[in-house]
C-alpha cells in the first residue's frame, strides 16, 4: 500500500513536469502558451506593432483561427510592411512644424516647393523670399542671434568671419566670411542651404523650423556689405537690432 501511494505521488509529479514542459516554446520568434492573453495584449493596434499573422491568440491577431500566409493577411488588412505604423501620405504637414503657426508672426507652415538639386538652388535664389508678413523686429533679430549662437557660430564665427572654433581646430576649411559671401548670395539661396545643406554644411531643417531659419537669416543679414545687391532687395540696414 505504501509503495502504491509513493508510485502515485511520483506519477503526479511526472505528469505535472510534463504538463509544464509542454507549455514551453523554445522558438524565440514565437510566444509561449498564454493564459487570458487579451487581458494584457491590447486588441487595438499599438504604434509600431506587428500586424502579421502569428500562432498564439493574442491581441491584434485577427486571424487566430485561420492559417493564412503573410501576403494574404497583409492584403486583407491593407497594412504595408506588416506594421501598424505607416509612412504619412505625401504632403502631410509634420507635427513638429505646428509651432510655426505662432500668432506672434502669423506665418503659416508651407510645404517646401524646391527640390535638392543645383537647378532648384538657383531657382530658390530667384523666387524664394521672406514671408510677406514676416516682421523685422528686435525680437526676431534676438531670436536669430540665439539660433546663430547655437547652430552656426562653431563654423562661421561670432562675427561671421568664417573663423569658428571648428575652423580654428582645422576640422573644416573654406568657410567663407559673410562680408564676402553675402554680397553674392540671395536670402532664397541661404534658406535653401539651411534646408538641404550645401558642401560640407549639413541640413538644418531638423534643428530649426521654417520660421527659425528665416530668423537666423535675418540676423546674418547684418554682415551684408553696404551697397551690395545680390538681387533680393535686402541690405544690412534692413535688420532691426
Amino acid at each position: 500500500m505504501h509503495n502504491m501511494l509513493s508510485n502515485i505521488k511520483w506519477l503526479i509529479v511526472v505528469v505535472l513536469i510534463v504538463a509544464l514542459m509542454s507549455g514551453c516554446n523554445y522558438d524565440n520568434a514565437k510566444r509561449n502558451v498564454e493564459y487570458a492573453p487579451n487581458m494584457y495584449n491590447s486588441l487595438p493596434l499599438e504604434p509600431y506593432s506587428q500586424t502579421d499573422y502569428h500562432e498564439t491568440d493574442i491581441g491584434g491577431n485577427f486571424y487566430a483561427n485561420e492559417k493564412k500566409t503573410d501576403q494574404e493577411v497583409l492584403k486583407e488588412l491593407n497594412f504595408e510592411y506588416g506594421m501598424s505604423a505607416q509612412k504619412a501620405p505625401k504632403g502631410t504637414v509634420p507635427r513638429g512644424e505646428s509651432q510655426y503657426y505662432e500668432s506672434e508672426h502669423q506665418i503659416p507652415w508651407q510645404p517646401y516647393p524646391f527640390e535638392n538639386t543645383p537647378q532648384e538652388y538657383e531657382r530658390a535664389g530667384l523666387e524664394l523670399d521672406f514671408p510677406g508678413n514676416y516682421q523685422f523686429t528686435s525680437a526676431s533679430f534676438e531670436k536669430g542671434e540665439e539660433l546663430y549662437t547655437t547652430f552656426c557660430v562653431n563654423c562661421h564665427g561670432a562675427n561671421g568671419a568664417g573663423n569658428g572654433i571648428l575652423v580654428q581646430k582645422e576640422k573644416y576649411a573654406g568657410v567663407p566670411a559673410y562680408e564676402q559671401r553675402l554680397a553674392q548670395i540671395t536670402v532664397g539661396k541661404m534658406f535653401h542651404t539651411l534646408t538641404y545643406g550645401k558642401g560640407v554644411m549639413g541640413s538644418h531643417a531638423g534643428q530649426m523650423t521654417q520660421r527659425e531659419r528665416w530668423e537666423v537669416i535675418n540676423y546674418i543679414l547684418q554682415w551684408r556689405p553696404e551697397g551690395a545687391d545680390p538681387g533680393d532687395g535686402y541690405a544690412a540696414a534692413d535688420v532691426k537690432k
